[in-house]
């Protein structure tokens, strides 16, 4: 049976996501892992040395593929010409195969440089092969017969791949988070998983690992091509990094890299493998041929990976870690998480969670506010996305804060009290987000209160207040209208220094009959020159839906948030005439 050989799509749209992993900010160091050894190096010539890089064994439709890339290096101070050689795969048979050199191979290597020069064949062949080694050979043709002198042997059994069917033991499998370099590649370059999350592209799942580069050495270096695949019930799935553009690290410096793996529905891969990319171009041909090959893999994180539990108790108001590596957040401005509370939806069968985070700008010039995503999780591994509340506030002045308000829409079956509340930070176009915060948080439910209303960042105290009823006649129906009148005594005051968007947060008072039903209401800014007042406040509803008169009424006061799924509103207080 032919196994399935999935290539990722170019563009990730990010619809939700539903796995909780480790945030990079909060990631143990990563765990020395033995390093895979390099291929030995053959003499060719007196000059030349040759390193086995891989070598490729798949089938296709007609019989088998063999390929194979060697790395050619001159040690000499002079330029020398690609030797010549028949590069031979033995087959455990005894049969051995050439292969032919592509005819993008240079011809010659530069002084104390390195060449890589790839070879191919192809066999019409339906029986099983298997290879052992891999031949120099030199053929003499001036002499008859003519005349082969192997010039190197390598034995390649472990590092033959054998395409979408190769299967890394779990034995050689790299635990989550251990660091590893790329094997047959001079560079001071280490790499470690640090994060795993999925997301959805329609409704198939498209796994995004997250790892981590750190280059220990004394110059600058590119981050090789690579790619990450996902293995899965005998499938491969191959993915793609999401930066396109080359990736530069300087000395001492850490950066991270986001490789996307796009799987079937209900497909979760068991490991991940790094694989190189390799090509082939047959003479005569402008079309090269495409491959991959791999010798590392590693684990997925265990469930001690991705246990919120071991995240420390957030206090709110305090600045929150923002990981080093990201750049989304400058120096001189901090961002604290000051609320997060349940808020209810009237009439619908989802609530709202409103979260509000503070940037508070320590610079002497303004800041524009930063693009950060938000996401809340639960103890499940269930994810939330937070959808930011209409604002117009673009900047930050210097010495103050800016309130930026998410909604986070959840069923009103979500029990949870407790939750991993994610900051993110947009990668490109890509549509990805990455966590560059994380913390471990408490959402408040409503705890009405007589006199004290909280509505960040606004205090209310009730000093007192009076409801009465006016009644009016239509002179020509000689029908009655019902209008009610609130005579209020009240403090206002702000509690940070911060500049919030005019219309959110509002005060919402309804009139509510003893049978429940709100027959009145009146909605109030907190800002702005319509604002509600300090002192004495004189409120008529009259937009009353009873047609007699009731009693008592009761007075709920609301916090109310106009988010992108409708007004959510949370209790404040509830009094009674």
């Amino acid at each position: 049976m032919k196994l399935i050989w999935k290539q990722a799509v170019s563009t990730v749209m990010i619809a939700s996501s539903v796995v909780l992993a480790v945030s990079p900010a909060f990631a143990d160091a990563a765990v020395p892992a033995p390093t895979v050894i390099d291929s030995p190096a053959y003499a060719i010539t007196d000059m030349t040395q040759a390193q086995v890089k891989n070598v490729l064994l798949e089938k296709t439709a007609g019989g088998w593929r063999i390929g194979s890339v060697i790395k050619l290096s001159n040690r000499s101070g002079a330029i020398v010409r690609i030797p010549d050689f028949e590069l031979r795969a033995k087959a455990a048979d005894g049969t051995s195969y050439t292969l032919q050199p592509s005819a993008a191979n240079v011809k010659s290597i530069s002084p104390q440089s390195n060449v890589e020069l790839s070879y191919m064949t192809e066999i019409d062949a339906k029986n099983e092969l298997s290879l052992t080694d891999l031949l120099w050979v030199d053929v003499n043709m001036n002499v008859y017969p003519k005349q082969e002198t192997v010039l190197a042997d390598a034995g390649i059994g472990s590092l033959v791949w054998k395409g979408s069917d190769a299967v890394i033991n779990d034995a050689s499998l790299l635990n989550w988070g251990q660091s590893f370099t790329l094997p047959d590649i001079t560079s001071s370059l280490t790499y470690s998983a640090v994060s795993l999350s999925t997301q959805y592209t329609g409704q198939k799942p498209t796994y995004v690992v997250q790892l981590k580069v750190n280059n220990s050495g004394g110059f600058t270096e590119t981050v090789p091509d690579f790619t990450l695949s996902g293995k899965a019930s005998g499938q491969s799935f191959v993915g793609q990094r999401v930066e396109q553009k080359p990736i530069s690290v300087n000395p001492g410096e850490s950066q991270y890299l986001y490789y996307t793996i796009p799987t079937d529905a209900g497909i979760k891969p068991e490991a991940f493998y790094v694989l190189t990319p390799e090509s082939f171009l047959k003479q005569g041909q402008t079309t090269p041929q495409s491959y991959y090959t791999g010798r590392i893999g590693f684990h997925l994180p265990t469930e001690n990976n991705v246990n919120a539990v071991n995240l420390p108790d957030y206090q709110m108001g305090s600045p929150i870690a923002i990981d080093a590596v990201s750049q989304a957040v400058n120096p001189k401005v901090t961002v604290s998480l000051v609320h997060a509370d349940w808020f209810e939806n009237e009439g619908q069968n989802f609530k709202t969670v409103v979260a509000n985070l503070k940037y508070t700008n320590y610079s002497d010039s303004p800041m524009p506010i930063p693009s950060l995503g938000t996401e809340l999780v639960n103890s499940s591994g269930t994810a939330y996305t937070g959808n930011p509340v209409p604002s117009t506030l673009k900047e930050v002045l210097p010495g103050m804060g800016v309130s930026v308000a998410y909604a986070f829409t959840m069923p009103t079956t979500e029990e949870s009290d407790r939750f991993v509340f994610n900051l993110q930070e947009p990668q490109g176009d890509s549509g990805f987000k990455a966590t560059i915060g994380q913390l471990n948080i408490g959402v408040q439910k409503a705890a009405p209160n007589d006199t004290e209303m909280d509505l960040y960042p606004y205090h209310l105290k009730l000093n007192s207040w009076a409801l009465s009823m006016v009644i009016s006649q239509n002179a020509s129906t000689k029908a009655y209208n019902y209008t009610y009148k609130l005579k209020t005594v009240m403090d206002i005051n702000t509690t940070d220094n911060v500049v919030t968007e005019a219309s959110n947060p509002k005060l919402l008072i309804e009139l509510e009959n003893p049978a429940g039903e709100r027959i009145a209401y009146k909605s109030l800014l907190l800002s702005g020159p319509d604002r509600i007042m300090n002192g004495n406040q004189i409120l008529y509803f009259d937009n009353v839906s009873s047609d007699q008169m009731e009693a008592p009424l009761k007075v709920k006061f609301y916090e109310t948030v106009t988010t992108p799924s409708g007004e959510a509103k949370r209790l404040l207080s509830s009094l009674t005439q």
